[in-house]
C-alpha cells in the first residue's frame, strides 16, 4: 500500500504562504495607517 502525500503537503505550503502574505499585509496596513494618524496629529 502506497501513501501519496504529495498534493496535501502542497495545499498545506500554499495554505501557509497564503496566511503568511495575508499577515504581512495586515502588518503592513497598520503601520502606514498609524503613520498617517501620527503625521495627521504631528502637524495640528
Amino acid at each position: 500500500m502506497k501513501t501519496y502525500i504529495y498534493p496535501d503537503n502542497l495545499r498545506a505550503s500554499i495554505k501557509l504562504w497564503f496566511w503568511s502574505v495575508r499577515d504581512f499585509i495586515i502588518i503592513c496596513a497598520g503601520i502606514i495607517v498609524s503613520v498617517a494618524v501620527l503625521h495627521c496629529f504631528i502637524n495640528l
